[in-house]
């Protein structure tokens, strides 16, 4: 079974989700168009021009093949593959010690190794069992089965089958490896959330389709650090999942958070209002004061894309609002404790004197 990826993964770059099949399938076509070409300079020396046309045509076809092959589905080698076994029916002939191609069943099925490499590559073990399958009943109709010939058509086979099988098998196994290790380079390991790396191939994703409809909101757990000191990292830890939790909780779709460092996160918007984000992360903390953190804060810098020309003054715009907001309560806390209590209003600030 694959690995299911986290909704930002998505937003990743493509190489970073992709199995090797594409680049596999691309060197099969290309090695499938090889042998033709070869048959066809070999027939030429020896002078057995008798096949030469169905060389060229194998040529053409594994062409139209690779061609077909670059969209997001196997077309062309499953094209190629159900016309390969009715083709090699073309070369049974009488047999020729110069020949290149030998008649008969035995022949055909030994041709047959190198396509099964082909459908393992674009189609997996079930399409390796379903192509020699097919290339048996295509053969078995075809061919009239000579004495002696039996132990040669099952070697054929059963090497078609444990080569594909094998190969199929290994590439799943490569896949699954390569994408538990792109999930695991884009993951916060503590939060489960995407990391830097992840947020910024998002965040260039979502610009590059359209910078107006992008928005940030920068969110910074205020007292982290005193939380650490006074009551242990796995307090804190905890105070940073609970927070993540909440806010992922809150988001909707085209909503994701990221954890960029310790105490601080993004929210990445490319649909609906950017205030609305604001809102929702308020709605989080209340949610995490609930949950035995009563004195957890977070400070946040929205910014969007209609007023910012480039990612670069995006962030730093972000950035600045929620440092400026982290200041303006840093004021207001000692300016409490010094001369009285802060009223705040509208970002407006009046001291009340004692």
């Amino acid at each position: 079974m694959r690995p299911r990826y986290p909704m930002w993964a998505f937003f990743t770059p493509s190489p970073l989700r992709q199995a090797p099949h594409a680049q596999l399938q691309r060197y099969s076509l290309l090695l499938m168009a090889a042998v033709p070409i070869l048959a066809v300079l070999l027939q030429i020396v020896l002078g057995d021009t008798h096949n030469l046309s169905y060389g060229l045509i194998l040529v053409g076809i594994v062409v139209m093949a690779q061609t077909l092959s670059q969209g997001p589905t196997p077309l062309g080698p499953l094209l190629l593959l159900l016309f390969l076994p009715p083709f090699l029916v073309g070369f049974n002939r009488p047999v020729q010690v110069e020949s290149l191609f030998s008649s008969g069943f035995t022949a055909y099925s030994a041709l047959l190794v190198l396509p099964t490499v082909l459908a393992a590559v674009s189609l997996g073990v079930r399409g390796v069992l379903l192509f020699a399958l097919y290339g048996l009943i295509i053969g078995g109709l075809c061919f009239n089965l000579m004495p002696l010939e039996g132990m040669a058509i099952v070697w054929s086979t059963v090497t078609a089958l444990v080569a594909g099988g094998m190969l199929a098998w290994l590439l799943n196994f490569t896949e699954q490896a390569l994408q538990r290790m792109a999930c695991s380079a884009l993951t916060d390991p503590l939060t489960q959330l995407g990391n830097r790396r992840a947020f910024e191939a998002a965040l260039l994703q979502a610009w590059q389709a359209g910078p107006e409809r992008v928005g940030l909101a920068f969110v910074d757990l205020d007292g982290l650090k005193a939380v650490n000191d006074q009551q242990g990292h796995d307090v804190g830890d905890a105070l940073i999942q609970a927070l993540a939790r909440a806010v992922q909780a809150q988001l909707q779709e085209g909503q994701t958070v990221f954890r960029l460092a310790g105490d601080e996160f993004v929210v990445l918007c490319t649909h609906g209002d950017l205030s609305r984000v604001w809102h929702q992360i308020r709605d989080a903390v209340t949610q995490v004061r609930q949950h035995g953190f009563p004195d957890m804060d977070v400070s946040v810098g929205l910014s969007s894309g209609t007023t910012a020309g480039s990612i670069a003054a995006l962030m730093q715009r972000a950035d600045s609002r929620m440092y400026a907001e982290k200041r303006r309560k840093a004021d207001r806390r000692a300016a409490t404790g010094n001369r009285g209590t802060v009223i705040s209003w509208n970002g407006i600030e009046r001291r009340k004197m004692q």
